[in-house]
């Protein structure tokens, strides 16, 4: 097995065809299946199945599929580290960021960057934390913030800040500027589903405070739950910062939790067996810049250092 193999079955698995696979590639098909051929032989499983319509893996092909795909990324990695060994860093770093977080640092870390280290390309993809996770355990992002502390073989986290979650209503709706969480029945919420790492987080908290939830309406759009609430339809609980703008534009007002105990924690993650580059370091380090200015100047309205 050799790294010229694997990303020829990578290719195949990608493109579902030894056909397309061939093309991408410019080799032969013939050599294609002889590749894949000794590469069953030497493992003594089938790593393909194949139908009239193409190929797909097989439960082994999975496996190796996965493997494959850690292996290769690490080896241009380590090349890419080698190439840039003593000189300005540069090279892609992908982060995987939650809406809302995305929502406050991505503009200013990627200005940050191009400013200080303008060979370095930031790729920024969002998504709910738990898919956030999913790709950095599958190495499609080299870093991540989420809301997640996660210490195995595969993921190590680091906290960063906490943010408030306060009540949210429609401007028009008078309430008072601090409540308890036991109020928090009286609400129409207007919540994320159970699938939504913050609805998991409200679900374990607000019964620990003596409160509970119900909501009349769950939707997995911090948009469309502003929207929502700004027209009437009910409260929400969110962070402050998410709704900060809306508040200073007066679509929406906020009232804070009594306790204070609804605070969500946000962790720098990354891979437990990542090989470090000159570039991810550098990013790291703008990271935490950002963050540090962003909480301290006040933009990131609610938010505290933990760090």
């Amino acid at each position: 097995m050799n790294l010229k193999k694997l990303r020829y079955f990578l290719t195949i698995v990608e493109e579902g065809s030894f056909t397309r696979a061939a093309s991408k590639l410019n080799v032969a098909q013939s050599a294609l299946s002889l590749h894949i051929h000794a590469m069953e032989d030497e493992f003594g499983h089938a790593l393909l199945i194949r139908e009239k319509r193409g190929v797909k893996p097989t439960e082994a092909g999975l496996l190796l599929f996965e493997r494959a795909r850690r292996l290769i990324a690490d080896a241009e990695k380590t090349r890419q580290d080698l190439l840039d060994f003593g000189e300005q860093p540069k090279g892609t770093v992908r982060i995987g960021f939650p809406g809302t977080v995305s929502s406050v640092l991505s503009e200013p870390l990627i200005a940050s960057c191009r400013k200080k280290f303008p060979e370095i390309k930031l790729v920024i993809a969002e998504a709910m934390s738990g898919f956030v996770k999913e790709w950095l355990a599958k190495g499609q992002v080299d870093l991540a913030l989420l809301y997640l502390d996660i210490q195995d073989n595969m993921i190590s986290s680091s906290l960063i800040l906490e943010e408030e979650i306060v009540v949210v209503h429609a401007f028009s709706d008078k309430r008072a500027e601090i409540v308890s969480s036991e109020e928090l029945v009286n609400y129409p919420l207007i919540l994320p589903s159970q699938s939504h790492g913050l609805r998991v987080m409200l679900d374990g908290k607000v019964p620990l405070l003596g409160g509970s939830i119900s909501p009349v309406i769950e939707v997995d759009s911090f948009y469309t739950i502003k929207r929502l609430v700004e027209k009437g339809y009910g409260s929400s609980l969110l962070p402050l910062h998410a709704v900060n703008q809306e508040v200073q534009e007066k679509k929406l007002s906020v009232s804070h939790i009594e306790d204070r105990h609804l605070w969500r924690r946000i962790y720098l993650a990354e891979r437990s067996a990542r090989t470090a580059t000159a570039a991810s370091n550098a990013v790291i380090s703008l990271l935490n810049m950002e963050i540090n200015s962003l909480v301290q100047s006040g933009r990131w309205a609610g938010a505290r250092l933990l760090q």
